[in-house]
């Protein structure tokens, strides 16, 4: 797999390191020049060129890199050269996510993993460590600028082109919500003699099912793979009508985690596997923590899979589910509860939405509709203006065409002056 060319970050470091060293060296010098040889501590910072505070500290006991990294150092070098080459291969896969998704919980928990693997795990790492870290690995940037996706869509073609990878084998990712048997908008009007109380519901108590959807950029789909809220599967959950090789599994909160997002790549890997097992697949995620860590990437690598990980605040935008898909699956959600309200279905449980989830995707998640969302997102034809077009002007944020033109100063306003005779009296 040939590798993406990242920024050249290692490359910055090494020089760093260099720079350290050489001071270092001129530091001793220096030191030696006032104990043997009697010079002043200001004339020996002069001759050799280095800090005098520093060349004072080091008189008085203070200790050297060579020794402990710094005083206020966690890492040696090498380990900070291995660290900062880990978010080197976090940018050659995802760029632009990269910059803003390496929280400091990753950058804390890549630490920890390095010091545990040299016999330093006692060493301890902060968030006000992993926050002056961040400072001096990147710059912020405002997220949903137009530069930022650009330059997003310019690498994900890239990668396309240069690993010749064909639409069957581009595929989106991504987990959606439904809250079971709440109805968002309508009446239903009950004409059953056997109910006798009426009982009012909270919406918020019900159980929130999420299933986890994949879809290529050729328009296929993979079996859902559904997180139910609970410790245990029951039987009554595992007798359904889902599709052959569909996916059950628990969480206390009915929501996924790292361990969960590591189940979801294996039941996605197992279902899209190519026929040639040489072909590479390209997998768009959004830049949800889970698909940030080292086991998730180590999975891709194994699988000869690409992770491509997509600018914060962005998705909304350019993730193929969320463009055109997860509305039409809620829509359909909601027509598939009245339809057992119909049919005399009082407690609509999870059990009825397992049952009714092969109808949804059926109905939502047809070829034509997601090829439809590829286009949409703009990945698929390759069409960034048709995103970018969407984005605010960044010198005002109105988008529409009139109300900047009736600005006052606008060059719309201005190069069509009305006449006299144009004006209103």
């Amino acid at each position: 797999m040939a590798p993406i060319n990242p920024p050249d970050y290692c490359a910055r470091f090494n020089e760093l390191v260099d720079s350290l060293e050489e001071e270092e060296d001129r530091l001793k010098r220096a030191d030696e020049d006032v104990k043997t040889g009697g010079s002043k501590v200001s004339q020996a910072a002069r001759d050799w060129k280095v800090s005098r505070y520093k060349l004072r500290t080091r008189l008085k006991g203070g200790h050297s890199r060579e020794e402990n990294g710094g005083n206020r150092t966690k890492l040696t070098s090498i380990e900070k050269l291995t660290l900062f080459a880990w978010i080197s291969t976090q940018l050659s896969i995802g760029l632009l996510a990269a910059f803003k998704s390496l929280t400091t919980t990753l950058l804390i928990d890549a630490a920890s993993k390095i010091l545990t693997a040299n016999g330093r795990a006692y060493v301890q790492t902060s968030r006000r460590w992993a926050k002056r870290t961040k400072s001096k690995a990147w710059v912020r940037k405002q997220a949903q600028r137009k530069d930022d996706l650009r330059r997003m869509f310019t690498v994900y073609r890239g990668v396309k082109r240069r690993e010749r990878i064909t639409p069957d084998n581009v595929w989106n990712g991504d987990g959606t919500g439904y809250r079971v048997g709440v109805v968002e908008s309508g009446q239903v009007v009950w004409t059953y003699t056997d109910i006798t109380v009426v009982e009012s519901t909270n919406p918020e108590l019900r159980d929130l099912v999420t299933v986890i959807e994949a879809i290529s950029a050729a328009g296929h789909k993979v079996p859902p793979f559904s997180i139910l809220p609970g410790q245990l599967l029951k039987v009554k959950h595992i007798d359904n009508t889902l599709d052959d090789g569909s996916s059950l599994t628990t969480s206390p909160s009915g929501y996924t985690d790292d361990q969960i997002a590591l189940e979801w790549f294996d039941h996605w890997e197992r279902n899209s596997r190519p026929f040639n097992r040489e072909e590479e697949r390209l997998l768009v995620l959004d830049n949800h923590g889970s698909h940030c860590t080292i086991e998730f990437f180590q999975r891709c690598v194994t699988a000869n899979v690409i992770l491509f990980l997509l600018p914060p605040h962005t998705t909304h935008l350019v993730k193929p589910l969320d463009v055109g898909i997860f509305q039409i699956c809620k829509h359909v959600h909601q027509q598939h509860i009245l339809k057992q309200v119909n049919y005399g279905v009082v407690d609509y449980g999870k059990e009825n939405f397992l049952d009714g989830l092969r109808y949804i995707r059926e109905k939502a998640m047809t070829k034509n509709n997601n090829e439809s969302a590829w286009r949409k997102s703009g990945l698929s034809p390759w069409d960034p203006d048709l995103v970018i077009s969407k984005l605010p002007d960044p010198l005002t944020s109105a988008i529409c065409d009139d109300v900047i033109r009736n600005k006052p100063g606008s060059i719309a306003s201005e190069a069509d002056p009305e006449t006299p005779s144009r004006q209103r009296r």
